[in-house]
């Protein structure tokens, strides 16, 4: 009867030091599954800032772009003004001689 108290509370043993080092696995990879969890939140919350930004910046070049294209078209019709006032300069030149 002792042997078997024995084995019997060895089996109690061998199950609760299986259960332990299951609840310990478990904790750990439910641990490791929530920090990865975090980890992927964090990435995908810097993705949607970038993206933002990346909107913003598409704006201010789209701005400066149409700036740009303004600022050509003046210095091109200038450009065609000093052109045409450098003619008109040497026309009344050469009629003046």
């Amino acid at each position: 009867m002792i042997r078997y108290a024995r084995k019997r509370k060895n089996r109690k043993k061998a199950k609760y030091e299986t259960e332990k080092k299951y609840n310990t696995d478990f904790e750990y990879l439910n641990k490791c599954n929530q920090n990865q969890a975090k980890t992927i939140t964090n990435q995908m919350n810097d993705i949607l800032k970038l993206r933002k930004e990346l909107e913003t910046q598409k704006d201010l070049v789209n701005k400066y772009v149409a700036k740009s294209e303004k600022l050509q078209s003046k210095l091109d019709k200038d450009s065609r003004r000093y052109g045409e006032l450098i003619k008109i300069i040497s026309d009344r030149a050469i009629k003046s001689i």
